[in-house]
């Protein structure tokens, strides 16, 4: 069974310049907007590994833990508006 074509174009796979590329390219919000958030949740990963070195008991600790919920929440959010950004935006 023969392999479906390649597209012409390849996005980049770091998902920061792929969403600048979607916005300048062809104003996709709602891809870039999801990318961005992809982005916010790769920041959540790297504080969520980070707060493991902060002993529980620390105020740094909790400071760093409630950060990346809100964090968490606003990708989440970012995720559910962005079909109504792209609507809004055209």
């Amino acid at each position: 069974m023969p392999l479906p074509p390649l597209p012409t174009v390849l996005e980049p796979c770091d998902p920061l310049i792929r969403a600048e590329n979607r916005l300048a390219s062809s104003g996709d919000l709602d891809g870039c907007i999801r990318d961005a958030a992809h982005v916010v949740d790769l920041v959540v990963r790297l504080l969520d590994d980070g707060a493991g070195f902060i002993p529980h008991d620390h105020e740094a600790h909790t400071t760093v833990s409630v950060e990346t919920s809100r964090l968490r929440h606003a990708a989440d959010r970012l995720r559910k508006v962005a079909p109504d950004a792209q609507k809004a935006s055209e």
